[in-house]
């Protein structure tokens, strides 16, 4: 991590699972009518604290998907909320 503290793993674990859940949001958002608001949102909070929690590498995945909210990007937004649910399913088998 880069802040040097360590973040307990249960706390970890829970984040990640923020995130899936908010994922699947994003998922079934993009697949009827886009909830903008709610893209922007998980993509500004991953981006701001997913270092915090040791997770850096999801903090480009969460700049993307903000971009691609402010664009309304509708396909751009799913090639990135699945990769990035990809990333986080991955790191939850490596934590846990």
């Amino acid at each position: 991590m880069s802040s040097g503290m360590a973040v307990p793993l249960e706390s970890q674990v829970k984040y990640l699972q923020r995130r899936t859940t908010e994922l699947a949001q994003i998922r079934s958002s993009l697949l009827s009518q886009p909830d903008w608001d709610l893209v922007k949102k998980v993509g500004h909070q991953i981006k701001g604290n997913a270092s915090t929690f040791g997770f850096a590498q999801l903090t480009e995945f969460g700049k993307n998907l903000e971009v691609a909210a402010a664009q309304g990007d509708v396909l751009q937004a799913q090639q990135i909320s699945e990769k990035l649910e990809q990333e986080v399913q991955r790191l939850l088998k490596t934590i846990s």
